[in-house]
């Protein structure tokens, strides 16, 4: 569907919610909308950089704002379809993209199986780590 094909033209999309399901549907919308509006409880903070979101953002309702996050393959396969723009912002801001025999305790082989599925094996090479905040900053300043 394009923007031209929208079952409302001319009306915006509503997202409700600005954390990243929320940012990640209005990015998606904007490809099918002219308009779209993120409805968020928390006041919009400009930055400049994750870490000064880090240190600046206050957002008391969004458990582990703060914490580090990890995301296996099928994180990283859905941003390089959908997002490679984001995934590039998250690389330039810090991201790091570990091999799973890196993160594997010492000892643990991990190798592909024959049985293994096809979006396993072409992304079993690495998982993504980053903080929340870098994610957010990635998907609305991407």
């Amino acid at each position: 569907m394009s923007r031209e094909e929208a079952p409302h033209p001319g009306l915006p999309a509503v997202v409700i919610g600005g954390g990243i399901a929320g940012l990640a549907a209005a990015r998606l919308l904007a490809r099918h909308f002219s308009r779209v509006v993120v409805l968020e409880r928390d006041r919009r903070v400009e930055m400049a950089s994750p870490e000064e979101a880090f240190d600046g953002w206050e957002r008391p309702g969004v458990p582990q704002f703060r914490h580090s996050h990890a995301f296996l393959a099928r994180v990283r396969l859905l941003l390089l379809a959908h997002f490679p723009d984001v995934l590039d912002r998250l690389r330039e801001v810090g991201m790091r993209e570990i091999g799973l025999a890196e993160a594997a305790p010492r000892g643990l082989v991990v190798a592909p199986r024959a049985d293994d599925d096809a979006i396993i094996k072409s992304n079993s090479e690495s998982i993504v780590s980053h903080s929340r905040i870098s994610l957010i900053f990635s998907l609305r300043n991407g």
